[in-house]
């Protein structure tokens, strides 16, 4: 007889094998090794059980219904290996991403706008080690032309390379960085945050600056894939229809783009003959944050650690978004001596009580006790199911189920001694409504809201009401007809041309004019001064425009997630100015609470910028 091949477990039997695993795991105490269920270990370095994500190639291990089965009907998360390799972005030597050339090409005198932070790692993090545990601290938002941006990160490159043959740079024997650092830009601060008539309007203004004064600052730049010039378009397409036709039309969908973490300034500041030094910490991290969308993110360039909590379980990360606001602010610095200046910092605090996705300041990498006081004892001891972790290399992507709870770590590649990767990190997702679990998926958004409400770490508005279950669910329930009614309408992506359109200048779109005054830069900019982001509808910040208070707006508006390195979408949504050259750009909101909801669209039919976006990815 013929002895029957013996299976590998499917992840569905991965899956009921975990339901049973905290369980197991508790009944041991909680501390033994070794006596965790099949697939499940206990990480060393994060200190808490942990699942490896599934890791598939494309199209090798695929059925045409086994991702829906096994995990989109299941919200469990998998990372795909090859499903993008048909990207020219990815595998075209002419028109890859990682080279900067094409986005210089395509690109280079438009104006974006880059959240940036000049100190911290963590892109958006709770004050608890600066001793003001109630703050929590946005990224910057700092426009500037997109060849400067490029430049930046090139010029770290060059500064790494140097660095492992010479541990100090010498600018007498490179003439050539020297002058490159030392050009002359001008920069603007944009709002993030609610502006008013108590904001430092002045620190709007454009600022002149050199290159080197913006090398040391973190930049990510978040950009809507939909506002891209058509040839850039063609670069990348939607992944979901070779794994699933029922999720439709996508949603929105974000270009993640950073040259990683701060780096240091030798004193003086000012000197053009100092250059700029890596930091301790080569990686930029975002905070955990989840999306009510389905989420399938494909890296281009550089590396990404993630780690995922799933929905359902006990609040282990005490998330919320309810916190004192502060942003921060470029500011140009006279020297000692009055007679040279330099790009520093400052902050400002927001009238705004609350960030437009709930954050967790819960940090994997530091030290337990660290993470002990951030999550009131929670983290990592109270974690008694297993987490799922998963690195990402060029070329794969991570399905992030909707409301799962995503922490990201990004390495750049000159970080990673892989200098022909190019000087960025690149990462494109796609977002899709969610078709499957329903009854689950209102269960999570409500638990996300009674603990955001419950975890405030500042005092709560006096008219915010009460989360109620039967108002959320409602809300709710509104939300999806209406998004799934829209995940109907074709929304055809861009096919490679056979005539390619003619380039501006540089390529591309035509460049943006210079920064404006900050009067206009705080009302969201004129017409005539429209960015990239604004192009998708998301540069604009009304002064004093308020955060909805009804809980009704604060549930269609927050945490269906979204970009926190844009302006609030309740603040665009709710009568900010809106740009009125380019593309068409409609943004329709209700106020009447509930219904709340930013819808954009291009003039092609497609989303120019949805209203869920995640953090820093």
């Amino acid at each position: 007889r013929l002895r029957p091949r013996r299976r590998h477990p499917t992840p569905v039997q991965q899956r009921k094998r975990l339901v049973q695993t905290s369980r197991a795991w508790l009944s041991m105490g909680g501390g033994e090794r070794g006596g965790y269920a099949e697939g499940v270990r206990f990480d060393e370095e994060l200190q808490v059980p942990v699942w490896d994500i599934p890791r598939l190639r494309y199209p090798d291990d695929f059925t045409p219904d086994r991702f829906e089965r096994e995990f989109a009907s299941l919200s469990e998360p998998c990372i795909i290996e090859g499903l993008v390799d048909d990207w020219p972005a990815v595998s075209d030597s002419e028109r890859t991403w990682r080279d900067s050339r094409r986005w210089e090409e395509m690109m280079g005198d438009q104006m974006l706008d880059c959240g940036f932070d000049p100190v911290d790692s963590r892109m958006m993090h709770f004050g608890d080690e600066e001793g003001e545990p109630s703050v929590l601290f946005n990224p910057g938002r700092l426009r500037l032309p997109a060849w400067a941006f490029l430049e930046v990160a090139r010029i770290r490159q060059e500064i790494l390379r140097l660095r492992r043959t010479d541990c100090d740079v010498d600018l007498s024997n490179n003439a050539a960085l020297k002058e490159r650092l030392n050009r002359g830009i001008t920069v603007q601060n944009m709002p993030f945050l609610n502006v008013d008539e108590g904001s430092p309007l002045q620190y709007f203004a454009p600022i002149a600056c050199r290159m080197r004064d913006l090398v040391p600052l973190s930049f990510y730049l978040s950009h809507d894939t939909f506002a891209l010039p058509r040839e850039m378009q063609e670069d990348v397409a939607p992944q979901a229809p070779k794994l699933i036709a029922g999720w439709a039309s996508p949603n929105s969908s974000r270009i993640w783009t950073t040259n990683g973490a701060p780096w240091h300034v030798p004193y003086p500041p000012w000197s053009d003959d100092v250059v700029p030094e890596p930091g301790d910490d080569s990686m930029i991290y975002s905070c955990f944050h989840c999306d009510r969308m389905e989420n399938l993110h494909s890296i281009i360039a550089g590396e990404k650690r993630v780690v995922l909590v799933p929905p359902g379980q006990k609040d282990v990360l005490s998330a919320t978004r309810y916190a004192v606001q502060r942003q921060w602010l470029a500011a140009s610095v006279t020297s000692p001596t009055g007679n040279a200046q330099y790009l520093g910092s400052t902050m400002f605090t927001s009238k705004q009580t609350e960030c437009t996705s709930d954050q967790s300041a819960v940090h994997p990498f530091r030290s337990p006790e660290t993470n002990r006081k951030v999550s009131q004892g929670a983290w990592p001891d109270g974690v008694d199911f297993p987490v799922r972790v998963g690195r990402l290399k060029k070329g794969d992507t991570l399905y992030i189920p909707a409301y799962h709870w995503h922490w990201v770590a990004t390495s750049t590649p000159p970080t990673l001694g892989l200098d022909d990767e190019g000087p960025l990190a690149v990462s494109v997702n796609f977002w899709w409504w969610p078709i499957h679990n329903d009854a689950a998926m209102e269960r999570w958004s409500f638990q996300n809201e009674q603990e955001s409400w419950r975890n405030a770490r500042s005092k709560l508005p006096a008219d915010l009401p009460v989360p109620d279950r039967d108002v959320h669910g409602a809300s709710f329930r509104r939300l999806t007809a209406r998004q799934r009614q829209e995940g109907q309408v074709p929304k055809p992506w861009p096919q490679r041309s056979a005539q390619p359109s003619r380039p501006s200048s540089r390529g591309g779109t035509p460049a943006a004019p210079t920064p404006t005054s900050y009067a206009s830069a705080c009302s969201g900019g004129s017409a005539s001064g429209r960015t990239a982001q604004g192009a998708a509808g998301g540069s604009s910040a009304a002064g004093g425009a308020a955060v909805p208070h009804s809980w009704e707006e604060v549930e269609d508006t927050r945490s269906q997630d979204h970009d926190p390195l844009r302006p609030s979408p309740a603040r665009v949504g709710l009568g900010s100015p809106q740009p009125s050259s380019g593309p068409e750009v409609a943004c329709h909101a209700s106020s009447g609470g509930g219904d709340a909801l930013l819808q954009s669209r291009t003039a092609g039919g497609c989303p120019a910028d949805g209203l869920f976006y995640e953090v820093v990815d």
